[in-house]
């Protein structure tokens, strides 16, 4: 079978590729931000009921909001490679009220282990990530 319109559809595909990596580097979080900076001194937990929502940074930090006022930033001991937070994230804790630096948060079945729990300023947050989108 003979395609008559060959250079259409490789030009389609190609288009279709490319704004596939357009929204995929979209997606991939600004990691232009120093969030090490942004941290404040290490906590010893965070109270289980307040963990509000997930924020993916890089493959060694997550910030955890506990509400819209107060954030924290984990660190894990060894990378989690490009996880996002669509992935099936399962929080393995030591106690049933706290998470630890302890503790274990798996994602897609990979572990990965709590190194330090720090205080984030949300404000200093908000303007850091705003800025980093100009």
């Amino acid at each position: 079978m003979k395609l008559k319109h060959r250079p259409l559809l490789l030009s389609l595909a190609l288009s279709a590729a490319v704004f596939a990596a357009g929204v995929a580097n979209a997606k991939r979080p600004n990691t232009d931000i120093d969030y090490e900076s942004l941290a404040g001194p290490t906590v010893a937990f965070i109270e289980q009921r307040n963990i509000d929502r997930f924020d993916h940074v890089d493959d060694y930090h997550m910030v955890v909001y506990a509400s819209r006022k107060n954030a924290y930033l984990l660190t894990f001991n060894s990378i989690c490679r490009r996880y996002t937070l669509q992935d099936p994230m399962v929080i393995e804790r030591t106690s049933t009220f706290r998470l630890y630096p302890e503790d274990r948060i798996s994602i897609n079945g990979a572990p990965c282990l709590i190194k330090d729990i720090r205080v984030m300023d949300v404000n200093q947050l908000k303007a850091a990530r705003a800025s980093a989108k100009r």
